[in-house]
């Protein structure tokens, strides 16, 4: 997946507002706090072999993950620099094979 990047710094700080009462739709929210994949409320997710690439420098995780629980990510790919990944409350996320991030699995 490549776009253009480029985000402003506080971009990682970005709270993206709760919507139940809809069917979420992209660039329904605005920007998120991923370069990549905003991932949010997810039990038991696989993703496996795939890029981000930004064209210009992103300040943004590639996979952000908030409340995802039971998810792998194999051979996944994108910048290091910011991580690849931002977790923040979640639990059993695996991942293996990663150019941009070591092994790693979350309690």
């Amino acid at each position: 997946m490549q776009h253009v990047g480029g985000a402003p710094a506080d971009s990682t700080g970005i709270q993206v507002p709760e919507d139940e009462t809809s069917i979420t739709e992209p660039g329904m929210f605005g920007p998120t706090p991923s370069q990549g994949f905003f991932l949010r409320h997810m039990k038991n997710l696989e993703v496996s072999h795939v890029e981000v690439q930004p064209v210009a420098a992103d300040p943004r995780a590639s996979f952000y993950l908030e409340d995802v629980h039971r998810a792998d990510f194999i051979g996944g790919y994108g910048p290091s620099t910011p991580p690849a990944f931002s977790i923040s409350n979640s639990s059993d996320v695996r991942i293996r094979l990663s150019r941009a991030a070591a092994d790693s699995t979350t309690p």
